[in-house]
């Protein structure tokens, strides 16, 4: 049987390939299993309840119980489709029972009507009620006042000690006024405080300005996606930052 790791690459591969599921979502799973793995340590799959049923006491300690019940329901959804695959003949987590009682909070640090008023020109309006709901999520905008307009935003989501960059874009306007990095500054900072020590994302291979902006932070390729983006098709690069040694050493 393939390690562990292995058959979460491939299961990634069958959400965004066969299910068709959107880039964020599959993110999310990405984010969620890779957590699981590492507390789990070993690289065999794991299949003990005991080990299962120790993670998720730790997500309880550590989480909110929407996180909580996001992340079990990832695990819930690899496992499952091991079983479909027959790759296990049945789920551990099948008579593991989780109870949750969620907190009905909205984020408080951005209004919604302004990050919907930036981005409704450039993403579907069930996309950015996804993002925008999550509370694990971190949202920057530049707005100006003078004009009365946002003129950029990036958005991340965290996960343990990681944070993925889902969404970065200034209008063109306001280009070549260093906004992209000064929100990836104050993002990082932001993130460090919270505890986050990576930074990962995808970028198309051709978006060169957008790479050499990343690379500038002390992002470093790690991997590639083979037509990773639609409209046009197109892969996708896998960079890599470590939060500490990054921001600091770039000056605007």
């Amino acid at each position: 049987m393939k390690n562990q790791q292995e058959l979460i690459d491939e299961y990634l591969y069958y959400c965004l390939k066969q299910r068709k599921l959107d880039e964020k979502t599959v993110r999310a799973y990405r984010i969620d299993l890779r957590q699981f793995s590492e507390f789990c340590v070993q690289k065999k799959l794991v299949t003990e309840k005991a080990i299962i049923r120790q993670y998720i006491l730790h997500l309880h300690e550590s989480y909110k119980q929407k996180t909580v019940k996001r992340k079990v329901a990832s695990i819930k959804a690899f496992y499952s489709y091991l079983e479909d695959e027959e790759i296990i003949d049945d789920s551990p987590l099948r008579k593991i029972r989780t109870e949750f009682r969620e907190e009905k909070i909205l984020p408080r640090s951005i209004p919604y009507s302004i990050l919907q008023s930036l981005l409704s020109s450039m993403y579907s309006k069930k996309s950015i009620e996804s993002t925008l709901l999550s509370s694990d999520n971190i949202c920057l905008v530049v707005y100006d006042s003078e004009k009365n307009i946002q003129a950029g935003y990036c958005i991340f989501t965290t996960s343990f000690e990681d944070a993925d960059l889902c969404r970065i874009a200034v209008l063109n306007d306001y280009r070549r006024n260093h906004l992209a990095d000064r929100m990836l500054k104050k993002a990082f900072e932001k993130l460090e405080t919270n505890g986050v020590k990576r930074v990962l994302l995808e970028v198309r291979e051709g978006n060169n300005a957008a790479i050499t902006l990343y690379k500038k932070y002390g992002f470093e390729q790690i991997g590639k996606r083979k037509n990773y983006y639609s409209e046009p098709a197109e892969d996708g690069l896998v960079f890599e930052a470590s939060l500490s040694a990054s921001y600091y050493h770039c000056t605007l």
